[in-house]
């Protein structure tokens, strides 16, 4: 979403930003509502790192992903762009796994 449907993904995050201080409560993390205030708004991919890579923007992402996916609104847009960029996100998604069965491998 960050690199190919940029204000699609600014507003995942702004309404995860709205659902996290609900959505966190069934999760063990070390973001809170304050680390998520400092994240900036996302305005295009330049930022994608801030939100995948670093622990806060990661977190608020992960603990919102039910809401986000569950949204009227977001949901079909999220699949449509998914569909439209098959390989690139099937690209994605075999390094993400890729890289983190490489770690459980390692002990």
């Amino acid at each position: 979403m960050a690199r190919t449907t940029p204000q699609l993904f600014a507003e995942i995050v702004e309404f995860s930003r709205g659902r996290f201080k609900t959505d966190r409560r069934s999760y063990h993390i070390s973001t809170t509502l304050s680390h998520v205030a400092a994240l900036p708004k996302f305005s295009g991919p330049g930022e994608e790192a801030l939100f995948l890579d670093e622990v806060a923007g990661r977190q608020l992402l992960h603990v919102t992903f039910g809401s986000v996916l569950t949204h009227p609104t977001l949901k079909p847009r999220i699949l449509e762009t998914l569909e439209s960029h098959a390989s690139l996100h099937e690209e994605l998604l075999e390094r993400h796994l890729t890289k983190h069965l490489s770690l459980l491998a390692k002990g």
